[in-house]
């Protein structure tokens, strides 16, 4: 028994099929993540028209969440960045090593591979997580203000 793995013609032409694939994808998480991180940056920079709604009755209450947004936008553009920065990555070096048949390249390209889908893992549990506690969160201020309103009546 060997402990190599022999590629094929089908699969080195499959890898690099798949390597272009993923640079599309990348490129378009760039572009997302660029975009998230510009649209906080601007809400930053809207600061004052938010700080208006103060004012407007009713929507006093709602400023601290207004402040929340750009805050919510940037992570969301660094959680975007990662991933595509390891799928970038991954499709760079397996396009060339299945080319050019070369090893430590393939090896450098599935670990960026792992890395990405690590990251997805983690922050699936993480986003998971955040959901049941706001899940947690919301029925008890749900309750709460069930309970007011009853009492009102």
């Amino acid at each position: 028994m060997t402990d190599q793995l022999i590629f094929t013609e089908s699969i080195k032409n499959d890898i690099i099929k798949a390597s272009k694939w993923a640079k599309f994808l990348a490129v378009l998480g760039f572009i997302g993540s660029g975009f998230m991180a510009l649209a906080g940056l601007v809400m930053i920079g809207l600061a004052g028209v938010f700080d208006s709604f103060k004012e407007t009755p009713g929507f006093g209450e709602l400023g601290g969440f207004f402040a929340f947004f750009p805050l919510l936008y940037l992570a969301v553009a660094v959680a975007y960045f990662f991933p595509s920065l390891y799928l970038y990555r991954f499709a760079e070096k397996s396009a060339g090593s299945a080319e050019f048949m070369q090893q430590e390249e393939m090896e450098k390209a599935f670990g960026y591979h792992f890395k990405l889908y690590r990251f997805v893992g983690v922050f699936t549990i993480a986003m998971f997580a955040l959901y049941i506690i706001m899940i947690i969160v919301m029925s008890s201020l749900s309750s709460s203000i069930s309970n007011e309103f009853i009492n009102a009546v």
